[in-house]
């Protein structure tokens, strides 16, 4: 009798052949193969919805800056440290060179995040930026700051002018040019 069982079992018992797995394979790799772009885009999007977010951040913050300091413009102003053009600490970015910073210390000593109007410097850097950054050494990293500020905005060298103000340069967001511009802050890129 217990013999009759296993046989019953053995024949009963029926396994994929190697076509059927073969097959399931085939399928499941048309199938990765269709959604690995779509899951690519999804991401690219994601990523540009960041930028944008920092970028409205950073110009939300410059504007209430604006506001509160009689429609005058946050200062732009830079100088010639040990043979590299750096933001002043009086700058919107702080002592910030965008060209030779691997960290974002210097962006803390920018009036906007001294002055309480930002408090994150992740908002200074697009993620979809991929730029590097040569320090003096010669060693490359990721690039920190992606955003400018136009040159026309602001103050921009010390001593440029007997006011302190180099001629020509916007000092109420209504004397920026171009006016077609979304904003004064823009892709460094």
């Amino acid at each position: 009798m217990h013999r009759m069982r296993t046989q019953r079992l053995k024949q009963s018992v029926k396994g994929f052949t190697l076509v059927e797995l073969l097959t399931v394979i085939a399928i499941i790799s048309i199938l990765t193969a269709m959604l690995i772009p779509a899951v690519g885009k999804a991401k690219a999007k994601v990523v540009s919805v960041q930028c944008r977010n920092h970028l409205k951040q950073l110009q939300i913050c410059w504007q209430l800056y604006v506001t509160d300091q009689d429609d005058r413009v946050p200062p732009n102003r830079s100088e010639q440290v040990n043979g590299i053009w750096r933001s002043s600490r009086e700058s919107w970015i702080g002592l910030n060179s965008a060209s030779y910073d691997n960290t974002f210390a210097t962006i803390n000593s920018g009036i906007l995040f001294r002055s309480d109007y930002n408090r994150t410097v992740a908002i200074y850097h697009c993620p979809a930026d991929k730029s590097k950054v040569r320090t003096q050494s010669g060693r490359e990293f990721p690039g920190q700051s992606s955003y400018r500020l136009s040159v026309a905005a602001g103050e921009q060298r010390r001593g440029a002018a007997p006011s302190g103000r180099a001629a020509g340069l916007a000092a109420k967001p209504a004397q920026i040019h171009p006016p077609g511009r979304p904003g004064p802050i823009h892709s460094g890129n």
